[in-house]
């Protein structure tokens, strides 16, 4: 009777841990078997959804519910989610083919999603928690490239209740965890600029982005979920699937991926390139951001083969082209796309010349943008040359 009592309170202590563990996310295996075999690629997606655009995370996340069935077995989706909808109860989701989406941990405090200490904690939860062999990260907010608002609210990348956060700031929290990611897609606006890229280099094989606004609903998350997975050729079909999805609709895209191994080349190559330039006109540079009344914070973000096709000759252009064809080999563009601020045009103006990817040089009359673009570490390679703008 004794054994049959104390066998009965061992059970009910290990039910009791288990439903502890779950709650924690505490080494918890997506498949629910702590004894399975570590996943193939765990893709982990950071969503700062807690800002205007969080009832379109709920729509991102049903879509890759949906898609749930395209993950290979021996993969897994983990998705932060803090948004406004779930104000108090932000947590992580994961998704995978057997189960479908079932939560993975709660935080009981609302966190700022892009406060650093916060994100560290988060993704060490992920990390510690599900098993991987291989990482890939999405990061989803509203996003803004590297350029700081003019009374140095930085909105560079995430938004949170108005807290944002610096490149220099993402960079140094993605290098704590020890992870190399073998992509980090950014779904959120105009982080598709090289000096971003050059930030990110030591920290993924692949940046892939946009260097415009993107449509509202983003990624269509069902319809890339294959591609997120793909042992190879990820970086071509990410960005071609998430543009044919966007080519006949009335919200267009620009996306492309750089691989980080090409850019030191690609470095080398435009400061070679710039180092006796003393003025450019850009009349007729494909632009992609614009200083404005209504978006003081946006710099001149250019097209970097537009603008370096206006730089330069055709013979010191070739050479340049052939080390931004290594650096950002995948790039795809419609026709139109949109943008909220009427002095953008928004349309590809220059198909001929087109990387895919934005680019900044120091501006005459742009003294904050110049002094911010120079503590990235893209600006140490380049030229100490102030450009006038013709």
């Amino acid at each position: 009777m004794k054994q049959t009592i104390l066998h009965l309170v061992i059970c009910l202590l290990a039910l009791g841990a288990t439903a502890c563990d779950k709650h924690s996310g505490s080494n918890l295996h997506p498949k629910g078997d702590e004894a399975a075999d570590t996943l193939r690629r765990l893709v982990v997606v950071y969503m700062a959804a807690d800002n205007s655009i969080s009832s379109l995370a709920d729509a991102d996340v049903e879509e890759m519910e949906r898609g749930a069935q395209s993950i290979p077995d021996d993969c897994a989706l983990a998705v932060y989610l803090d948004n406004y909808t779930d104000r108090g109860t932000p947590g992580i989701l994961l998704i995978d083919k057997a189960n479908g989406k079932r939560t993975f941990k709660t935080y009981a405090e609302d966190p700022v999603s892009t406060d650093s200490a916060v994100m560290e904690r988060v993704l060490d939860d992920i990390l510690k928690g599900i098993p991987a062999k291989e990482h890939a990260l999405v990061l989803w907010s509203h996003s803004t490239g590297w350029v700081p608002r003019e009374n140095d609210r930085k909105r560079t990348w995430g938004s949170d209740r108005g807290n944002e956060m610096p490149v220099t700031t993402l960079a140094h929290v993605l290098a704590n965890t020890g992870i190399h990611w073998k992509y980090i897609f950014y779904d959120s606006c105009f982080m598709q600029c090289v000096e971003v890229a050059y930030q990110m280099r030591h920290l993924t094989d692949w940046s892939i982005a946009s260097p415009i606004e993107i449509p509202g609903l983003g990624a269509p998350y069902d319809y890339i979920m294959p591609h997120l997975f793909q042992a190879e050729g990820f970086a071509h079909d990410i960005p071609h699937a998430y543009h044919e999805h966007y080519e006949n609709q009335s919200y267009g895209v620009i996306l492309s991926s750089i691989r980080s191994s090409r850019l030191d080349d690609l470095a080398r190559a435009t400061a070679t390139a710039l180092d006796t330039l003393g003025s450019v006109s850009t009349n007729s540079v494909q632009q992609y951001g614009a200083y404005t009344e209504n978006a003081h914070w946006f710099g001149e973000f250019y097209d970097m083969a537009s603008l370096m096709n206006a730089c330069l000759c055709p013979a010191d252009y070739a050479t340049w082209h052939a080390a931004m064809e290594q650096a950002i080999p995948h790039r795809f563009a419609t026709k139109r796309w949109y943008s909220m601020y009427s002095s953008i045009n928004a349309r590809l103006t220059d198909p001929d010349h087109f990387a895919g990817t934005s680019m900044y040089i120091p501006t005459e009359g742009r003294t904050g943008m110049n002094a911010t673009w120079h503590q990235l570490d893209w600006a140490g390679q380049m030229p100490p040359t102030i450009i006038i703008i013709n």
